[in-house]
């Protein structure tokens, strides 16, 4: 039947001894847990590890009925089954010593090699770990430090309060316990003189063992993100120690606001591994769109690609996403048809989006048709920061061919030249570096075109761009991720128009009197000197396979680094990024990925500029969601109601009222993509 699986009975025995199990079958079928009730087993989520370093244990028959003193003599009833390395250490640190273990492991339980086997055991493997009695994570034997990092994880993890709903730090401090300084913030103790180290660092070996245990192989294997998720009673195991899922989600947490440490490479390294561990836990949360999971996933590793998307499968029908509730994994289907099916089931069940629209990326050397489609097992590009260029329209799009794609939107500029930053994630820069690579790149004066385009604001369209819009003035509360848009402008050219620090710092001091009295100099120098300096490391992380874009009536943009002379920026209708577009002689055009363009970031293309006075933010509602809100220099109120739109004029329909008011078909184009 469809719920249908195997289990085995891992017998008992010393550390010396073979390792023997018994198969059986159980059903987990609504109609057998009716009448039989759920089994009881441990379900083993780990990394096959090395494919070629392989160990034999010894498959008894279930009815051989053996008992603990008979396991060392199985004869010739036993047969021998491979499996890898790690998989058998596992085995080894999880048998009892007088009593069976029921066990769930895949390479056991499903025959690998079978393609239509595992194409069905993939359409219930959310229910093989969310009936589980437990879940054990298997990172491997005991070694570079893991047992002192999990006891270390679950004492620290045992002091900290996480808000689930939000994948936040609750803000509590007990008086009593002096040692809950270890995570609390500035923010809490704003006042609190008799408590003067807020944020103590991990001492190194702290660090140097955590680290070192987040970078083992399970934690970048894709299929754990739906064993975690869905498995209740989940534990971590290294060795002989085990720590529960929770105080180690927990931990985690608190370690992210202690930043990382080490060298430039190393602390780019740690600041991967913790990013990946935060995509995992939001799975945890919230109920993001499926391609949003794959992007979250993109990254991780399996053997199999089609798994980028049949890994998700249990997870997202968990959530409800009915997106996911007809996909039959088929492990014979090509690749771009199992992503594309996944992009056009989006068009078709959900709020009509192109958000998948803002993951798709011309690669150098890989050839992807079709290109409006994402390749999730491509290498994944830092991701630009939030735009909203799309004025939250609904999408207008039709697959009107295998492989071709109408879309409704418009276009805004035309490449004249892309300039490509050399910055690569495995070559950190220091500041300094970074200033010499853009005096380099970036024009010693402000084009003509471009001076056309902005003006005075030039410099600060060059920031945007350089920061790809990742302000902390853009989110409110004001974020900490992210550097401050004031007086960064005056900044940026000071550094390009000199060729060393003093003149540096004189120039830069001359452009900020001429907008401040001397006792407001005084005060806010210092801090701008830092802020431009820490504006260096998002223009290195940005920059990372971009080009800096000119465009022929002076815009300027953020693209991706294949962006050619003739490509276009437009902004289509169901996408909050600009995108950019390269037009073929048939009038169809190839999505060479989003870029972050300066004046059409944020709804300018659709509705214009602002009114004079008002602002725009991504707000933090109540649901501890962000919406993109507007609040006018008299108010303290944000509001979702753009000001540039008339409200009393719109009749409200199922379509984003944005849309009904902006679409003029005078200016929107449909675009074939291909």
């Amino acid at each position: 039947g469809s719920g249908q699986i195997r289990l085995f009975s891992l017998l008992p025995g010393e550390s010396s001894d073979a390792t023997i199990i018994e198969l059986f079958e159980e059903d987990l079928g609504v109609d057998a847990i009716k009448s039989h009730g759920i089994p009881k087993y441990t379900a083993i989520s780990y990394t096959w590890g090395n494919p070629n370093d392989l160990e034999n244990v010894l498959v008894v028959p279930n009815d051989a009925r053996m008992q603990p003193g008979e396991c060392k003599q199985v004869g010739s009833t036993a047969t021998h089954l491979s499996v890898t390395r790690n998989a058998y250490e596992a085995l080894l640190h999880l048998r009892l010593r007088n009593t069976k273990r029921t066990l769930w492991l895949d390479a056991i339980c499903i025959n690998q090699t079978d393609f239509d086997e595992r194409s069905r055991k993939v359409c219930i493997m959310r229910w093989i770990y969310k009936l589980a009695t437990e879940v054990i994570v298997w990172l491997g034997p005991e070694q570079d430090d893991s047992k002192f990092a999990l006891e270390f994880m679950a004492e620290r993890g045992a002091r900290i309060h996480l808000d689930m709903d939000r994948g936040q730090i609750e803000r509590r401090f007990d008086e009593s316990d002096a040692a809950n300084l270890w995570m609390v913030d500035e923010a809490v103790m704003a006042g609190r003189p008799d408590c003067p180290d807020l944020k103590p660092p991990l001492w190194p070996r702290s660090f140097d063992a955590i680290y070192t245990l987040l970078a083992r192989p399970w934690f970048e294997r894709l299929w754990i993100r739906q064993e975690v998720v869905l498995g209740n009673n989940v534990v971590i195991r290294a060795g002989a120690t085990e720590l529960s899922w929770d105080l180690f989600h927990r931990a985690v947490y608190g370690f992210g606001l202690k930043g990382v440490d080490g060298e430039k490479s190393e602390k780019a390294k740690r600041r991967r591994i913790y990013d990946q561990l935060c995509d995992l836990f939001s799975m945890l949360t919230g109920n993001p769109r499926f391609t949003r999971l794959l992007e979250k996933v993109s990254s991780c590793k399996c053997t199999d690609q089609r798994d980028k998307v049949y890994a998700l499968i249990g997870l997202a029908q968990d959530r409800g996403h009915t997106i996911a509730a007809g996909v039959i994994p088929d492990y014979t289907k090509p690749l771009a048809d199992v992503y594309r099916d996944i992009c056009v089931r989006e068009l078709d069940f959900q709020c009509p989006s192109l958000g998948f629209f803002g993951h798709c990326d011309m690669l150098p050397g890989i050839c992807w048709r079709p290109t409006w489609v994402p390749n999730w097992s491509a290498p994944r590009r830092v991701l630009l920061g939030e735009s909203h260029a799309h004025a939250n329209s609904m999408a207008e799009a039709h697959v009107i061919s295998h492989g071709l794609l109408r879309v409704t939107g418009i276009r805004v500029a035309t490449v004249r030249k892309a300039t490509a930053f050399p910055f690569k994630s495995e070559n950190p820069l220091s500041q300094r570096e970074v200033v010499e690579e853009l005096r380099r790149l970036l024009p010693q004066q402000v084009p003509a075109t471009c001076k056309a385009r902005y003006g005075d604001r030039y410099y600060s369209a060059l920031c945007d761009c350089l920061c790809s819009g990742r302000f902390k003035e853009t989110t409110f509360p004001r974020s900490d991720y992210g550097t401050e848009l004031c007086f960064l402008p005056q900044g940026l050219q000071a550094r390009i128009e000199t060729s060393n620090n003093n003149a540096f710092v004189d120039r830069f001091a001359k452009l900020l009197r001429e907008n401040m009295d001397e006792s407001e100099f005084e005060r806010v120098f210092e801090f701008c000197v830092d802020n431009f300096l820490s504006m260096l490391g998002w223009a290195w992380l940005y920059g990372q396979d971009r080009s800096l874009v000119e465009c022929e009536d002076g815009t300027i943009g953020l693209a991706p680094i294949n962006t050619l002379a003739g490509d276009i920026f437009a902004v289509v209708l169901g996408c909050r990024q600009v995108l950019t577009f390269r037009p073929s002689p048939d009038g169809q055009y190839e999505v060479v990925g989003p870029a972050h363009v300066s004046g059409y970031s944020n709804d300018e293309a659709l509705l214009g500029t602002l009114p004079e006075g008002y602002s725009s933010a991504s707000v933090l509602g109540d649901d501890g969601s962000y919406r993109w809100s507007f609040r006018g220099s008299d108010s303290d109120e944000w509001s979702t109601l753009d000001p540039r739109i008339r409200w009393d004029d719109i009749k409200r329909v199922p379509k984003s009222p944005v849309y009904q008011a902006c679409r003029m078909p005078s200016i929107f184009a449909s675009m074939e993509f291909y």
